[in-house]
């Protein structure tokens, strides 16, 4: 038998998930350097679009309280009445303590303000938290300083150490650990097809294996 593992590294981390026997120490160490940030997604619904925005352009917003940037554009393939909002980091994080409603508002007053508009939107918006999901706690995956030694390589080797499967047996699958799409849909989806076929591959082989030493 074989598993494939595809919980965020953050759920990993967070000692919900038991193992027995425990993961070995290289895997929980990883484990430290791997974290999930936080990053924000909103589409807001607006009454009329302001002349400035262009389709596929992306315009910068600063935020006084709390400080940080929106990232707003209106994609050509989306409704016209569509705007897409990001936020990430810091400003991100403050932004998942609060309400949805009250998100919407200061983005909302953030952008009128901008654009010197009022009563466009109408009040419909989509909005995520991955931070605040059980079972995300956090959106994109980046590596974290490890100790203060510098010749500790646990951050920059840990997503190549959660990739190894362990005692060809357990597979660990996800964005987190795709060395160049890492932090992507595609990263995450090209990983589990990558960790499915490595579980195949040894269980064929452990099959011949064991058919050939009954020869």
């Amino acid at each position: 038998d074989a598993c494939i593992i595809t919980l965020p590294v953050s759920v990993l981390a967070s000692n919900d998930i038991q193992f027995t026997p425990n993961l070995p120490a290289a895997y929980t160490k990883a484990l430290q350097a791997l974290k999930l940030g936080s990053y924000k997604k909103l589409a807001v619904q607006v009454k009329s679009m302001p002349n400035e925005i262009l389709d596929n352009v992306n315009y910068y917003l600063y935020n006084d309280n709390p400080k940080g940037i929106w990232q707003v554009y209106r994609l050509n393939f989306y409704p016209k009445n569509v705007l897409v909002v990001h936020a990430s980091g810091d400003f991100a994080a403050q932004l998942d303590e609060m309400e949805d409603t009250d998100v919407f508002e200061l983005f909302k007053a953030c952008f009128s303000n901008a654009y010197s508009v009022t009563n466009i939107f109408t009040g419909k918006f989509s909005i995520t938290n991955w931070s605040k999901n059980n079972y995300a706690l956090g959106a994109y995956s980046y590596t974290a300083p490890f100790g203060f030694d510098g010749n500790d390589t646990t951050a920059v080797n840990a997503r190549k150490q959660m990739a190894k499967p362990l005692l060809k047996r357990v597979y660990f699958a996800g964005e987190a650990y795709h060395l160049k799409a890492y932090g992507t849909l595609h990263g995450a989806s090209i990983d589990g097809q990558e960790a499915a076929d490595n579980a195949i591959r040894n269980l064929e082989d452990a099959t011949s294996t064991l058919q050939t030493n009954h020869v």
